[in-house]
């Protein structure tokens, strides 16, 4: 027979012993068992990225809110921050990613803040 590499499938039975279809299956049934542990391994690998992206998306919301609210509050512009529009739809957006990610995580959300949040017209909910 030929080195391994060069060998063609008629040529590699013809060396295997005589129970080589029983052989033949053990080799199949673990490629499939490795098949099908590589795809796992990938799946989880994307669901990682997944929650290292939303994770990131809401550091960045979070920080445009932090920016938003200071200026706010250094510039005068307004006496309640929870009153502003873009600081409502920011909480609202980190809310919505901070579902997003416990549903990656395969946790429940957590629940709102209780009660509204002083000087806030909608409980500081975020709702527009």
């Amino acid at each position: 027979m030929d080195s391994p590499e060069n060998a063609k499938p008629e040529q590699i039975k013809k060396g295997f012993p005589p129970d080589r279809e029983k052989g033949l299956e053990i080799i199949k049934r673990g490629v499939f068992a490795f098949q099908k542990k590589v795809e796992e391994i990938a799946e989880e690998g994307k669901r990682q990225y997944h929650i290292a992206a939303t994770k990131s998306k809401i550091r960045d919301a979070k920080r445009d809110l932090g920016d938003r609210v200071y200026t706010l509050i250094s510039g005068e512009e307004t006496a309640n921050p929870a009153l502003d529009e873009k600081v409502k739809v920011t909480i609202a957006r980190i809310r919505g990613l901070e579902e997003e990610l416990a549903k990656l995580e395969g946790k429940a959300a957590s629940p709102p803040p209780a009660g509204p949040v002083p000087g806030s017209v909608d409980g500081g909910r975020g709702q527009v």
